[in-house]
């Protein structure tokens, strides 16, 4: 299938406040998501953060139970693009999971001239919950954000820390037909960026700096299941790995897990992964990657992965889950008949049992420090 991928950082940061209503269909989805890792004593976790907007197409979909009207692909797209989204973040301070620091269904305002994207709504005390993220005046390439909801909220700023291909926006474009509208996805990743800010949980507020993770999507296909590591180590440096999967996880309908055998029972699909080394600046692309779950009863699942090239280059590890975080997508489709179930779970995670080769050498963990990261795990069909 072709790929296509633009590292010109100018072009793939203007293309954050796009939502390409061209390019979509009924299977559309589109979402801005930041993923948090502040520097703590011993690298940059357990204390984690996410925040984001999401959309769907469709005339009713349910966020958490929460049912509300989806996206409509052919709304106007003028100067300010107006559509439906769902505001969403949580906070991990270390000790517990605030899920619902906010979870707010309103209308989005994208302006691709002014560069910010809004979604506010009054409540009954006269408060506004929602989120605004806008272009920084003060970095080349930086955002501003402010996320607020009834269990809490997140003032924040990022910006590239480097100009590597990592630390810089670049899309990624990948068709699966020539008329781009029947399937594919295109994205904005910013695989590494630098970022301060306020966090509120119903218990404090932190000032905290850090690393973290960043990416636009719009995604033209039914959402299939995925296993997403995303590993920060103590010197700055990231592994990351996505593999798309098939197997009867898709045919889940609720939070359950198979035997070990079955949940590993699948077919991987674009499997990929990098390490990106901070102190060299080298990134290295790994030519296929294995991830799967090591299932623990009435206990998170902890993971087990291995991404290895022709060249002999590897890295194989076991990430432990410290923490759990969920979204239950469902869509009404048939005239109300039936409803697609999409079960999105992300653990956070800390790395062990590190064993590799990097550029013929041996993976010196202790070079790098400890690892702390987050993996979503995903099952069910988004259709």
């Amino acid at each position: 299938m072709p790929k296509y991928v633009i590292k010109d950082p100018k072009l793939a940061f203007n293309d954050i406040w796009k939502r390409h209503q061209s390019l979509q269909n009924t299977f559309s989805s589109s979402w801005w998501f930041f993923l948090f890792f502040p520097r703590q004593d011993k690298g940059y976790g357990p204390k984690q953060m996410m925040f984001s907007f999401g959309s769907r197409a469709g005339s009713l979909i349910s966020v958490n139970s929460k049912w509300q009207e989806g996206m409509d692909i052919n709304s106007n797209n003028g100067p300010i693009d107006e559509f439906m989204t769902n505001v969403a973040g949580w906070i991990n301070d270390g000790g517990k999971v605030h899920e619902n620091i906010v979870h707010q269904s309103a209308k989005a305002r994208l302006s691709s001239r002014e560069q910010y994207l809004e979604a506010w709504i009054k409540q009954p005390d006269g408060n506004f919950f929602g989120a605004r993220i806008e272009k920084s005046n003060s970095h080349k390439f930086g955002i501003n954000g402010h996320f607020k909801g009834r269990g809490g909220e997140a003032n924040f700023k990022i910006w590239n820390p480097g100009n590597s291909e990592l630390e810089n926006p670049q899309i990624i474009d990948i068709s699966l037909t020539k008329n781009r509208r029947l399937g594919g996805s295109r994205y904005v990743r910013w695989g590494r960026f630098a970022f301060e800010g306020d966090f509120t949980t119903p218990e404090s507020t932190e000032q905290l700096n850090g690393l973290g993770y960043f990416q636009r999507v719009l995604m033209n296909i039914p959402m299939l299941p995925w296993l997403w590591p995303y590993i920060v180590f103590e010197d700055g440096s990231i592994f990351s790995s996505f593999i798309i999967y098939f197997g009867l996880p898709n045919f889940k309908r609720k939070f359950n897990f198979f035997n070990q055998s079955l949940e590993r029972a699948v077919i991987p699909i674009m499997p990929r992964s990098y390490f990106f080394d901070r102190k060299s600046g080298n990134l290295t692309k790994f030519d296929t990657s294995t991830v799967f779950p090591i299932i623990h009863q009435n206990k998170h699942p902890d993971f087990y992965i291995h991404s290895r090239s022709e060249n002999g280059d590897f890295l194989k590890f076991r990430i432990n889950s410290h923490g759990h975080s969920q979204f239950l997508l469902n869509r009404r489709v048939l005239k109300y008949l039936w409803e697609t179930k999409y079960i999105y779970n992300e653990y956070m995670t800390r790395m062990t049992r590190v064993k590799g080769i990097i550029d013929g050498k041996r993976f010196d963990v202790n070079k790098y420090g400890p690892g702390w990261g987050n993996i979503e795990y995903t099952w069910g069909m988004g259709l």
